[in-house]
């Protein structure tokens, strides 16, 4: 009897270490995934080139209303 529980609290730790860590690597997954977003994020506000397009759109906006005025 004490063997049997003690092969299924055994199956239990098993199992539950199994789980453990398939929750790490998932866990580890998700903060690479926000690492690269924050990492292309700063590199989307830092690239000069997106700068001038997000102005080149803004001025393109204000001549397109003072046209219309």
């Amino acid at each position: 009897m004490i063997e049997e529980r003690i092969k299924s609290k055994q199956q239990k730790l098993d199992e539950l270490l199994k789980t453990k860590t398939k929750l790490d690597k998932e866990s580890e997954k998700a903060k690479q995934w926000e690492i690269k977003k924050a990492e292309k994020q700063e590199q989307q506000s830092e690239d000069p080139r997106r700068a001038g397009k997000r102005s080149n759109q803004k001025s393109q906006k204000i001549s397109i209303q003072q046209r219309q005025l």
